[in-house]
């Protein structure tokens, strides 16, 4: 059985108290989804984005309470009020019209992973022209890409199975494979077929296509008593907290550099 963490708060002398905002808050996160939010072997809400609302909680002096749920759950209580806020959203117009975007609290970086000792380097995007890559199935990589692949200057393999394309590589069927820096860097932490092939592969830091901010968001239907101070106390904590290095603490937890 799921446990709800309900967060208690240390009083900081320079922040608004949760009295303001008239009750504790409620926010939803993706129940299936990490290591950006998930439900650990003991029933516990785990990640990045669970770490993160929580040490936005201590230092603000709120007292928040998190439940993970199915994404499209998730959409719905966030359009309908029926939560405070939820984690964390791509921006979109639609989702505009329902929700107050406050900041990124992590970021989709693709990255190429490739087999390390290997002469493929990646300093600009025509290095990448007569090579053939992994990529997970149906994922955009936008339309520089897809026009490189109909030139036929990029080749690219799609799969269902992050350990079918890290195989193909390393059997050199493969010059790379594209994936979200973050989840295939908790894969081959957390994932003990995958983790033997760790020390075979190097990750290239430039993106190959421009990253995107997922971000906590507040309801517009919710009852928050003095919403915009709010909006305004969790903007700048959220800068604060990448700007002091602890989001790159959480970071370290799930998803170890290759």
């Amino acid at each position: 059985m799921r446990t709800h963490m309900f967060i208690v708060i240390l009083v900081l002398s320079l922040v608004t108290p949760n009295s303001a905002f008239g009750k504790a808050l409620l926010f939803l996160g993706d129940d299936n989804f990490p290591p950006f939010s998930f439900t650990d072997d003991n029933g516990s809400f785990r990640g990045i984005d669970v770490d993160m609302l929580t040490e936005i909680s201590n230092r603000l002096q709120l007292d928040i309470k998190i439940d993970l749920v199915p994404w499209k759950r998730l959409l719905q209580y966030t359009k309908a009020g029926k939560c405070d806020g939820s984690f964390a959203l791509f921006k979109t117009p639609n989702r505009e019209e329902y929700a107050i975007f406050i900041e990124p609290f992590h970021y989709s970086n693709f990255t190429i992973f490739s087999k390390k000792g290997g002469d493929f380097k990646y300093e600009g995007f025509e290095d990448l022209y007569g090579k053939t890559f992994g990529n997970d199935a149906g994922f955009d990589l936008g339309a520089r890409f897809k026009q490189a692949i109909i030139n036929d200057k990029i080749i690219l393999r799609e799969s269902y199975s992050r350990l079918n394309n890290v195989q193909k590589v390393v059997a050199g069927r493969l010059d790379g494979f594209i994936g979200n820096s973050l989840l295939v860097r908790y894969d081959f932490t957390r994932d003990k077929t995958l983790a033997a092939y760790r020390d075979q592969f190097i990750e290239h830091k430039k993106p190959v296509i421009e990253k995107r901010g997922a971000y906590l968001v507040l309801s517009k239907a919710s009852g928050i008593e003095n919403k915009q101070l709010l909006a305004k106390n969790l903007r700048q904590v959220i800068v604060d907290i990448f700007e002091d290095g602890t989001y790159d603490k959480i970071v370290r937890k799930y998803a170890s550099s290759l």
